[in-house]
C-alpha cells in the first residue's frame, strides 16, 4: 500500500509541473479557492489504485488541453523573441505583461523578476528553489542577484503599467541565454516560463566601428569639430564602465559630448576639435573607443581631405620659360602664334577663365578652359589679360600685359596726314608713323640724309612723340627751285617704311599754267565767230523765203 501511495505522489508531482501557471520551482501552494487544487485533494481520497491511477491519468489530460486551449487566462507576456547584441554593448529588451484579475485581489506588494534560465538554483524571497534559474534583475530591493549580472541588468519599465523591460549594460558571454519572467504578489506566484513567447539573447564579438560624425568640408584655416560617437546607446552607465574616447594623429582639442535622448538612453561621444593646415591634406584621422567593463577597443580612421580657395596661381608658355612671376608681361612679334597656361592649385580644383581688360574673352580666341591661344598676332591683340581661378571657396586672379612688337608704319590718324607743299618760296611736310618700340624718323632731301632735331638758317626738323607715334615736320626756308624728291624714313629693330614725295620747280609750273590759258582763249574766239556767222546766214535765208496766199494778203494791207 505504502508503494502505491509512493507511486501516486509522484503521477501528482508530474501533474503539478505540467502547470507552468503554477509551481514553477516546486510545490509551493496555490491561491485558495483555485479548482486545481480541489482537484489535486480529491485524488488523494480514492480509495481503489485503479480508480486513482484513472483519474491522475484524467487530471493530467485535462491539464494538458487547458493549457493548450486557454494559454493561461489573464496571463499574457510580449517579448522580443530573439535578440543580438555586441559584446561590450547595451541593450534595452521592451517587454509588456498582464495577469489574472480574479488574482489581484492581496494588498501585498508586487515583486518582479527576471531569470536567466540556466537551471541553477536561486533563493527568492528566502525560499530557495531548485533549477529556477539565475536571478539577473528584481524589484525586490532584498532580493540577492547573481554574481555574474552584478549590477548590469536593469528593470527599466513602469510595473504598474505592466511595462517589464529590462536592460543589459556592457554585455558578456555569459548573458547569452534564454530570459523568463517571474511574478509574486502576497500568495500569488507566477511563472511566464512554459507556453510562452521569450526572449533568448545572443552575443556575438564587438565590431562595429564608432562614428565620426559632423564631418561635411574641412576648409584650410577654419576651426572644425569633429564627432567620435560610441557604437551603440545605454540607459545608464556607471563612470568607471563608460567608453573611453581617444583622438589621435592630429593635434588639437577634445571635450565629452554626451547625450541623452528622450528615451532616457545616453549615447557617448568626444568632440575634436582642430584647425586644418595644407600639411593636414589627406592625413589620417583616429578615434578609439575602449569599453572598460570588458577590455574591448574598437577603432574608426578617417583620411582628411582639406578644401581651399584657388592660391598659387601662374602663368606659363608651354615651352618657353620666358616669363617670371615678377615681370608679368610677355612680348611678342606681329605675326606670332602664342599660348598662354594657367594653372592654381585649389579644392576642389579651380575652373579657369581668360580676360581682357577685365571682359571675357570670345571663345575662339580659347584652346581649351585654361589655355588662352592667340593666332597671327596683331597690334591690336595687345593689352592687360587677366587668368581667373575660381572655386566654391573664392577665386583669384592674375594679370599679364601682352606687349606686341612691329615695324613701322603709317599713321591712321587722319589728323596727322603725312604729306610735303610748297607754301611761297618755302617747302613744308609732315611724316607720322607709329610702330613697337616707337620709330626713329629721318628725312632725305635729294640723297642727302638729314637727322632728327636738326635746326639750320634754312632748315629746321622737328619731332614729337605720343605713345608709339612719332610725327616729324620738316620746313625748307629759301628751298632751291626746279623738281625735288623729298623721304621720310622711319625704322626700328622689327623693320623700315619709306614715303616719297617728288615737288616740280616753280617755274615748270608758271609755263605749264600760261599755254592752256592761251590756248583756252583762242578756242573761245573761234567759238564767238562761229556763232555769229551762223546766226547771220539763217537770218538772210529766211527773208528770200517766198510768201504765202496768207501772207501776200497781209502784205498789201
Amino acid at each position: 500500500m505504502d508503494g502505491k501511495v509512493r507511486r501516486e505522489k509522484g503521477l501528482l508531482s508530474l501533474s503539478r509541473e505540467l502547470q507552468p501557471q503554477k509551481e514553477a520551482f516546486s510545490s509551493e501552494k496555490m491561491p485558495k479557492g483555485r479548482r486545481t487544487r480541489g482537484l489535486m485533494s480529491l485524488t488523494w481520497e480514492v480509495k481503489n489504485p485503479a480508480s486513482s491511477m484513472a483519474t491522475v491519468t484524467l487530471l493530467i489530460l485535462t491539464f494538458l488541453c487547458k493549457g493548450l486551449q486557454s494559454q493561461h487566462p489573464g496571463y499574457e507576456l510580449k517579448a522580443l523573441e530573439a535578440v543580438t547584441v555586441q559584446r561590450g554593448l547595451c541593450v534595452h529588451i521592451p517587454c509588456n505583461f498582464t495577469y489574472s484579475t480574479s488574482e489581484d485581489r492581496y494588498p501585498e506588494e508586487l515583486y518582479v523578476y527576471w531569470i536567466k534560465d540556466n537551471g541553477a538554483g536561486s533563493y527568492i524571497r528566502n525560499k530557495w528553489h531548485p533549477n529556477a534559474g539565475s536571478v539577473v534583475a528584481s524589484s525586490d530591493k532584498d532580493q540577492s542577484i547573481a554574481s555574474f549580472a552584478g549590477n548590469r541588468f536593469q528593470l527599466t519599465g513602469n510595473l504598474s503599467e505592466g511595462d517589464c523591460s529590462f536592460s543589459i549594460n556592457d554585455v558578456k558571454f555569459e548573458d547569452e541565454g534564454q530570459y523568463y519572467f517571474r511574478i509574486e504578489k502576497g500568495t500569488l506566484r507566477f511563472s511566464y516560463r512554459v507556453s510562452f513567447i521569450l526572449p533568448r539573447v545572443s552575443v556575438t564579438e564587438l565590431a562595429e566601428k564608432p562614428k565620426i560624425l559632423n564631418l561635411p568640408e574641412v576648409v584650410l584655416g577654419k576651426s572644425i569639430t569633429l564627432i567620435c560617437q560610441a557604437p551603440g546607446t545605454c540607459p545608464w552607465k556607471e563612470s568607471w564602465s563608460q567608453p573611453q574616447i581617444s583622438w589621435s594623429n592630429l593635434p588639437g582639442t577634445t571635450t565629452a559630448q554626451n547625450h541623452q535622448h528622450s528615451s532616457g538612453s545616453w549615447t557617448f561621444a568626444s568632440g575634436f576639435t582642430f584647425t586644418p593646415s595644407l600639411q593636414d591634406q589627406g592625413r589620417a584621422l583616429t578615434c578609439r573607443v575602449r569599453y572598460p567593463a570588458v577590455d574591448t577597443t574598437v577603432a574608426n580612421t578617417i583620411s582628411l581631405e582639406v578644401v581651399y580657395p584657388p592660391q598659387d596661381i601662374r602663368i606659363t608658355r608651354p615651352g618657353h620659360p620666358d616669363i617670371s612671376a615678377q615681370e608679368e608681361k610677355l612680348v611678342v612679334r606681329e605675326g606670332d602664334t602664342v599660348s598662354l597656361l594657367c594653372e592654381a592649385q585649389g579644392k576642389p580644383i579651380p575652373s579657369v577663365t581668360w580676360l581682357k581688360n577685365n571682359k571675357p574673352l570670345n571663345n575662339n580666341m580659347q584652346g581649351s578652359k585654361d589655355t588662352l591661344r592667340l593666332s597671327n598676332i596683331k597690334s591690336e591683340d595687345a593689352g592687360m589679360y587677366q587668368c581667373q581661378a575660381e572655386n566654391p571657396h573664392g577665386s583669384i586672379r592674375k594679370n599679364i600685359s601682352v606687349i606686341v612688337q612691329y615695324a613701322p608704319k603709317l599713321s591712321k590718324n587722319p589728323e596727322k596726314n603725312t604729306a610735303c607743299w610748297r607754301k611761297d618760296n618755302d617747302i613744308l611736310c609732315k611724316c607720322s608713323l607709329h610702330s613697337k618700340p616707337p620709330p626713329q624718323i629721318h628725312w632725305q632731301l635729294d640723297g642727302k640724309t638729314v637727322a632728327e632735331n636738326t635746326s639750320t638758317a634754312d632748315l629746321k626738323v622737328s619731332s614729337s612723340v605720343q605713345k608709339n607715334e612719332v610725327t616729324s615736320s620738316l620746313i625748307w626756308t629759301g628751298s632751291p627751285d626746279g623738281d625735288l624728291s623729298i623721304i621720310c624714313l622711319g625704322n626700328n629693330s622689327l623693320g623700315v617704311y619709306t614715303m616719297q614725295f617728288h615737288l616740280s620747280s616753280l617755274k615748270t609750273a608758271s609755263s605749264e599754267l600760261i599755254v592752256p590759258l592761251v590756248v583756252g582763249l583762242i578756242l573761245m574766239k573761234v567759238l564767238f565767230c562761229f556763232v555769229f556767222f551762223s546766226l547771220a546766214f539763217w537770218y538772210s535765208n529766211w527773208r528770200k523765203a517766198p510768201l504765202t496766199q496768207e501772207g501776200r494778203r497781209k502784205q498789201k494791207e
